[in-house]
């Protein structure tokens, strides 16, 4: 009897999907970052919860490096009730893990940052 609970246990392991990712799945075409912070999916809709140190490293890890990735999470409305996400609590999210982050100022300031693509650089002045 042990044995069929065992297997139906791992049966509800292996077909439950994982929060952040299954949530937008086949809805929105998520960016890959949503992947990297799946482990926070419990903790994005709780200002309470202390996050565990498996959500709070890949978090720490997009704020440093894949911000535009985060960006579009954030600025999205699709992207943000495919996760169904409350925004005003995953915004809390940094804090909670100890990451000194602000994602909308951030945000903010990337957005208003001038692009340095090869189309808009700035003329060298050779002529």
């Amino acid at each position: 009897m042990s044995k069929v609970l065992c297997l139906a246990a791992l049966m509800v392991v292996l077909v439950v999907p994982t929060p952040l990712a299954a949530r937008a799945q086949d809805e929105v075409d998520v960016p890959d970052c949503v992947m990297e912070l799946d482990p926070c999916g419990p903790f994005v809709n709780s200002t309470t919860a202390v996050p565990p140190a498996a959500c709070c490293q890949p978090l720490e890890m997009v704020t440093k490096n894949d911000l535009p990735c985060l960006c579009t999470i954030f600025s999205s409305i699709e992207i943000i009730q495919a996760l169904s996400l409350n925004v005003t609590e995953a915004l809390t999210l940094p804090q909670r893990c100890g990451i000194q982050f602000d994602i909308l100022a951030q945000c903010e300031a990337l957005a208003l940052a001038p692009s340095m693509s090869p189309a808009v650089a700035p003329a060298s002045g050779m002529d």
